[in-house]
């Protein structure tokens, strides 16, 4: 049996509500304070945070650009290390009591299966290359069933086999996006999060980072390797993360055994146990991969189980991790110190001591977080065309999460015409979904509407 945990690395809430202002309130046994945000967003005027106990807990939304948005649209975004505790259900809906909020749906849902080992100890790295690689009715050939487009990131250095650390499955457009990388280089070279690490300890699954070596590079060295080649080898045993990112549009499923439609809700994923059967029974959909078994034709290939569905602990923290964000300013201070060490050669034990001590604080406190240096690189080279696709695709999704709370659509695709944002009128919903595959059909004002700096 191989250790594994199941988690929800994303949640967001769409509620209706009157714009909120500054201030504490009050919902359930916590106390929130509410703090505006002087920027904006593409989509959105109206931001602030929400903090419980000094710490960040939500962001939220309001104020739409988009006036074929509800402008009572409030969206909610729970904070990454809230979602690592086992209170995070129970926040939301305090905050949405506190606020005095109308939930109305999920707007995005990630559920997250994390790994050093697959099934029957099969290594995803060996396991994702022979996916890649492999030829055709040959042993150890995988296919997934579904879609056949993929998105591979990779490194290779010269006359080195090639490393892969992610592949996307299907298309960018779909409602549910299927993701595997590894996870923990991912902590390393975008963003340490310790409280997902220390979920991990929790669960059985401890990855093992050099970050004595990899501190030893200075910030121009571990800038340039991290943009153009990789921190891979300082990664021993990495955890690897099967991710699906669900959509508004793809929260209403069917209950298999009832035959009955409903959309997902955060109560639904509240006991971690419907948790796990809600990640299997999408994963027995996105991730179904197959494999050869020495027959001549695809179809015929086995079916391949690459995840563990029985015992797990279901350990997860009861509060929410006070753990800092760290990077670049503990950085500076380990090579301070370690400059000072180095100079005072010759000081008391106790002093050395002293210093060695704060240097291995620092170490285990820092992951060398730096800015998303490809993420930027691939952002600021983007087509306008695609930013504003991405935009739009938001916007679907925000439609979408109307269309599930019984929202008027009829009035709100009227508004739309009336404005001279859709070129047609839809005789029924499903035909009112816009399809942004097909940029054409579009219609330019819409997207002037929704991104009014373009």
């Amino acid at each position: 049996m191989q250790n594994y945990c199941i988690s929800v690395d994303w949640l967001s809430a769409y509620c209706h509500g009157d714009k909120i202002a500054a201030g504490t309130y009050n919902g359930r046994s916590y106390t929130f304070s509410v703090y505006e945000k002087t920027d904006e967003t593409k989509l959105f005027k109206h931001i602030v945070e929400v903090y419980s106990k000094k710490v960040k807990v939500a962001v939220i939304t309001q104020c739409p650009r988009n006036v074929v948005i509800n402008p009572k649209t409030t969206i909610i975004k729970l904070e990454n290390r809230v979602l690592y505790s086992s209170c995070y259900i129970d926040m939301l809906y305090a905050i949405i009591e506190a606020l005095n909020l109308r939930y109305k749906g999920i707007t995005r849902i990630d559920l997250c299966y994390d790994c050093q080992f697959l099934f029957g100890g099969r290594d995803p790295q060996r396991f994702l290359r022979h996916f890649l690689l492999k030829k055709e009715f040959s042993q150890g050939h995988i296919i997934r069933n579904g879609s056949r487009r993929a998105e591979c990131y990779f490194t290779r250095k010269s006359g080195e086999a090639m490393v892969v650390n992610g592949v996307r499955f299907g298309s960018r457009m779909g409602k549910v996006g299927a993701y595997v990388y590894n996870k923990s280089l991912e902590l390393v070279e975008v963003k340490d999060k310790p409280w997902i690490r220390e979920y991990w300890r929790m669960n059985g699954l401890i990855d093992d980072v050099d970050f004595k070596h990899m501190n030893a590079l200075t910030p121009k060295e571990l800038k340039k390797k991290t943009q153009e080649d990789s921190l891979i080898e300082y990664v021993h045993n990495p955890i690897w993360r099967f991710e699906l990112s669900i959509k508004a549009e793809g929260t209403k499923v069917v209950d298999l055994s009832t035959g009955e439609l409903f959309a997902i809700s955060p109560s639904y994923v509240e006991h971690q146990q419907d948790l796990h059967q809600l990640f299997y029974d999408y994963a027995a959909k996105y991730f179904d991969f197959r494999i050869y078994a020495g027959l001549n034709r695809i179809k015929d290939y086995a079916k391949l189980q690459i995840f563990e569905k029985a015992g797990t602990r279901f350990v997860k923290p009861l509060s929410v991790s006070i753990f800092k964000d760290c990077g670049r300013t503990e950085k500076m201070c380990f090579n301070t110190l370690d400059k000072l060490s180095k100079r005072f050669d010759d000081a008391s034990d106790s002093l050395v001591f002293g210093l060695t001590e704060a240097k291995n604080f620092l170490l285990w406190l820092s992951a060398d977080k730096y800015t998303r240096y490809k993420k930027e690189l691939t952002e600021a080279t983007l087509p306008l065309w695609r930013k504003g696709r991405d935009i739009l695709q938001e916007s679907l999704s925000m439609c979408t999460a109307m269309r599930f709370s019984n929202l008027d659509t009829d009035e709100l695709f009227l508004r739309a015409k009336s404005l001279g944002l859709l070129k047609v009128a839809p005789n029924d919903f499903d035909d009112r979904l816009i399809h942004f595959s097909d940029i054409e059909d579009i219609d330019p004002a819409l997207l002037e509407q929704i991104t009014p700096y373009y």
